[in-house]
């Protein structure tokens, strides 16, 4: 058996493998032997292929701009989405499991995110560059603000997030996380 490389992405979310088309069946009596021909594929535009493959894999370890520890795992839950569970230290006495779902939509080529129930709920482009950005809605007692949620790319093995919610104007970022793998 072949095993794909370690950095290759889930099978999930690569492209399907280019088919083999052959020629009529051969007729020996009429002396025709046919010549297979091999006919690609055509390009298919999903499953989306762009950093966000990168979160995928082995378990996050994370801390907050408050020094809380977290512990993120990325997994693969379709074609177009996975899903993050976070475990967050807070103190001894405080623990909680954040549960967050990102879907790739391939008709618009968007990306929506939904974190901790609604409380953030953003749509992003593709994820090709440093920063991937997600524009939306902060709700918090039952106020809904407009908010960002930026995921810097620092390398193979880390990343920062940022959350961030617009008061009067401005952009302030609320929670922030600096997260490594391997390291």
């Amino acid at each position: 058996s072949v095993s794909a490389p370690a950095n290759a992405p889930p099978a999930a979310l690569t492209p399907a493998a280019t088919p083999a088309t052959a020629a009529p069946a051969a007729n020996p009596a009429a002396g025709v032997v046919p010549r297979v021909r091999i006919t690609p594929a055509p390009y298919v535009s999903h499953p989306p292929i762009d950093r966000a493959i990168s979160l995928v894999g082995p378990p996050w370890s994370c801390e907050t701009f408050t020094n809380d520890e977290v512990a993120s795992l990325y997994r693969v839950a379709g074609p177009y989405d996975f899903t993050v569970a976070s475990d967050l230290q807070a103190s001894p006495e405080r623990a909680y499991r954040i549960g967050e779902t990102y879907h790739f939509d391939p008709k618009t080529a968007h990306w929506r995110a939904t974190v901790a129930g609604n409380a953030f709920v953003g749509i992003a482009d593709r994820w090709l560059r440093d920063k991937w950005i997600f524009e939306g809605v902060a709700t918090a007692n039952g106020i809904r603000h407009s908010a960002r949620m930026i995921y810097t790319d620092l390398g193979p093995n880390a990343f920062r997030r940022d959350f961030l919610v617009d008061l009067n104007g401005k952009y302030r970022v609320y929670s922030a996380e600096t997260c490594s793998r391997g390291v």
